[in-house]
């Protein structure tokens, strides 16, 4: 068993999987993996499609900006919506979009031998379901949040892995994501 924390800092783990499907996505398969998840995740929503792609060519960066919102309808590749389904603690949720399914925990972060078995249970009813063809990615992220009261501090007294930042430059730190 691994180390426990007296405050975690996991605030989600998450497995997202994206698919080559193997038929044109129907709009009844959310509801059909609904079916078969709802009595462990019973509270469902929809999510509106937000977010933007970055992508790099010729030493040219652009970005495409993707709204799913009526006031933003003149974008032409929309993202679509996801359903998700929520248990009633509020602390796991799957959601389901063509050609994705990503299964969230939320804090407090159960254990890898708790949050595999839910990942794998609803790959399979997605599966069964949806029918793709085959994996296009898969990813496993864990997102921490660590809070440290003091106004400064040196990274590499709490962690093993942080941004470098140059000698010549401020060593202040008010934030880091890596």
């Amino acid at each position: 068993m691994g180390r426990r924390y007296k405050n975690p800092p996991i605030v989600e783990a998450l497995c997202e999987f994206e698919f080559i499907s193997s038929q044109p996505w129907d709009l009844t398969i959310p509801g059909l993996i609904y079916e078969k998840v709802k009595d462990e995740f019973p509270d469902k929503r929809q999510q509106i499609g937000k977010g933007f792609n970055l992508s790099l060519q010729k030493k040219v960066l652009s970005i495409k900006w993707n709204l799913l919102h009526p006031a933003f309808s003149f974008i032409r590749e929309p993202t679509p919506p996801r359903i998700q389904f929520h248990k009633r603690d509020k602390r796991a949720l799957i959601q389901v979009a063509p050609d994705l399914l990503v299964v969230n925990q939320l804090k407090p972060y159960m254990t890898w031998a708790k949050f595999k078995p839910m990942i794998l249970d609803s790959l399979q009813k997605y599966r069964d379901v949806a029918n793709p063809k085959e994996f296009k990615r898969v990813g496993l992220r864990y997102i921490n949040k660590i809070n440290i009261k003091a106004e400064i501090i040196e990274l590499s007294d709490y962690f093993d892995f942080y941004p470098y930042i140059p000698k010549n430059l401020p060593q202040l730190h008010i934030s880091f994501l890596s």
